[in-house]
Parts: structure tokens; C-alpha cells; sequence
């Protein structure tokens, strides 16, 4: 065997009476350096066969391998080579080291390139589920834009930084006051205790990477339709493993797609009175505290806002028995 190039593919067998049929193969049939001519297959059965490599006492192997090769011996029969005994039995400048090494490269070559047909043979309709990836990943980045101009710059900042620092819970510090006189003085202590009010989901999809991934892995895929329909008769080395490797992450973009969708109904599901806690100014909190009374399905205006946010705080406070709230 001259090179990868200039073999022909191994036959492949797939069961074990597919290689008993052929005329010169003989059971039990040593094999060794001395007698070996060439491999004219290779083997995938079940149950596993035993391997014919004759030991140096004259004894057979009889390792069970489900993987191996079929062999042509000089005296023209056939016989079995366990899958990983070429490695074991034989050294790495053998001939039968030499030609599973060509052996496995062709069939490798002929396995990408059929993969290769396979995808171009799909491509309409994947580039349409594609354009369609596309299509659902616009909508959600429109909603989630749309969300964030709801709670605002300041909120949609706080939420980004969380994302970034992977700490998603809502906490506030809740304050006691003590009064004591000491030396005939009225003194005041303070203390302070911190809460988690919950966490927040899906803000990962408020990172531009979030979103940005798929659309790229997406637009690799398309440009790889288009070269790989654009191969030279002649392809360079590597060139269509590396279009095999790229057409193959299709599936991986419905799991992005849907791992977007996830994060976009946990994200929209966060309860809105949590983001009335992650910003101190007054004028926020009052439009906060206005789109979360809507949403519990309560009528108001500004002046109603601040009164039920007043509420809700003061219903905490009694809770956590604390004097004050104060936001972090």
C-alpha cells in the first residue's frame, strides 16, 4: 500500500457470517509477520470474534474483539485481526501496522466525504431553518429590548452587571435602631441585617454574547453550505474535514434556539416587584413600583405607585423586624 491516496476502500463487514461466506477464509488461521500479504477489510460484528495474531509460543491470541480487520495471508486464505492487536503484536514499522494506518485514513476520507454529500444533499432545507434560527432569535432580541426599555436604563444596567457577575439574588438591608441613654446621653445604635428577596432568571440573555453566539455559529454554517457546494475537484488537505466538522454543529442551532427561548420566559417571568429593589433613586423606583402594580393586575397612577410601594416595604419591614429597609 503506497498511500491513502492510491488505496482502495476496505470492504466492510457487519457480521460475523458475512466473513465465514468468504471462499479462502479458514477459522482459527494464525497470522504473522512473516506470512501477512495484505488487509482486504475491516469488521463490526456482534457477537465479538476471536483474533487469529499467531503468539510467539505458536498459540492464538483468541482476544474477543467487535472491531477488527480481515486479513489475506501469502498463501492466498483469509483470517481475523483484532481491532487494537496490530498495536499490541506488532511494531509500528510492520506492514500490517503500515497498512491498517492507510487502512483507516481512507476510510475515514470516504466516511467525511460522505457526510459531506449527505449535508449538501440537505442544504435547502436547513439554510431555510436557518433563515428561520435567524428569524426567531431577532424576535426575542426585539422583545427582550422592548422589556428592558419597560424597567428602564438603570435597572437594565444592574441586571447586565449581575449577569456578568453570575450573582442573580436581590438583596436589601434591612436597618434596627436602638435607643439607650449612656452618662445621662439619649443614644441611637445601629444595625444592620441583609435579605434575600429572590433571585432573578434568564439575565444571561441580557449579555450581547448571549445572543450573539448563535448568530454567528449560524452564519458559519451558511458560508460552509457555500464552499463546501464550491469544492475544488481537488480539495486542499484538511478542507473537508474542517466543512464536514462546521455542517456538523446544524443541530447545535436548535439547541441555542431553545436555550434562548428558556432564558426568555424565565426572564420575563421574574417577578417585576424585585426590580423595584435594585435602584435607589426615588423617580425610578415610582415607575418601577407603577409597571409592577399593572402587572398584578392593579390601577393606578404615580401617586398610587408610591403609596403601594410604600406598602409592600413596610409589610417587609414588619416581616424581617427591621425599622428600615435600604437598597444595596
Amino acid at each position: 500500500m503506497a498511500s491513502s491516496q492510491s488505496i482502495a476502500a476496505p470492504t466492510k463487514f457487519e457480521s460475523i457470517d458475512e466473513i465465514l461466506r468468504l471462499d479462502n477464509f479458514r477459522p482459527n488461521n494464525p497470522l504473522n509477520l512473516e506470512n501477512y500479504e495484505e488487509l482486504i477489510g475491516f469488521y463490526t460484528v456482534s457477537p465479538k470474534v476471536c483474533c487469529c495474531v499467531e503468539k510467539s509460543g505458536g498459540t492464538l491470541c483468541n482476544r474477543e474483539h467487535g472491531k477488527g480487520w480481515v486479513a489475506k495471508k501469502k498463501d492466498g486464505t483469509l483470517t481475523i485481526l483484532g481491532g487494537d492487536c496490530a498495536n499490541d503484536k506488532f511494531g509500528a514499522d510492520s506492514k500490517i501496522f503500515q497498512d491498517i494506518t492507510l487502512a483507516r485514513n481512507v476510510i475515514r476520507k470516504l466516511d467525511r466525504q460522505s457526510k459531506l454529500v449527505a449535508h449538501l444533499k440537505m442544504r435547502e432545507q436547513r439554510e431555510k431553518s436557518l433563515r428561520e434560527s435567524k428569524q426567531i432569535i431577532a424576535e426575542i432580541q426585539a422583545r427582550i429590548n422592548a422589556k428592558c426599555a419597560g424597567i428602564g436604563s438603570y435597572v437594565t444596567a444592574r441586571l447586565h452587571d449581575m449577569a456578568k457577575r453570575g450573582r442573580t439574588d436581590v438583596i436589601v438591608q434591612g436597618v434596627r435602631y436602638r435607643t439607650y441613654v449612656e452618662d445621662g446621653q439619649t443614644k441611637r445604635e445601629r444595625s444592620t441585617v441583609r435579605h434575600s428577596l429572590g433571585n432573578l432568571k434568564g439575565l444571561e440573555l441580557l449579555l450581547a454574547e448571549t445572543i450573539s453566539s448563535p448568530l454567528i455559529a449560524i452564519n458559519n454554517l451558511e458560508r460552509a453550505f457555500v464552499a463546501a457546494s464550491n469544492l475544488p475537484k481537488t480539495p486542499k488537505k484538511g478542507q473537508i474535514d474542517a466543512l464536514v466538522g462546521q455542517l456538523d454543529q446544524f443541530d447545535a442551532i436548535a439547541q441555542h434556539v431553545d436555550r434562548l427561548l428558556k432564558l426568555e420566559t424565565q426572564f420575563t417571568a421574574n417577578p417585576c416587584m424585585l426590580y423595584c429593589f435594585l435602584v435607589g433613586d426615588k423617580s425610578e423606583r415610582t415607575k418601577l413600583a407603577r409597571n409592577a402594580m399593572h402587572v398584578a393586575g392593579i390601577l393606578g397612577g404615580r401617586d398610587q405607585a408610591k403609596q403601594w410601594l410604600s406598602e409592600q416595604e413596610t409589610k417587609l419591614a414588619e416581616h424581617l423586624g427591621v425599622d428600615a429597609l435600604e437598597i444595596i
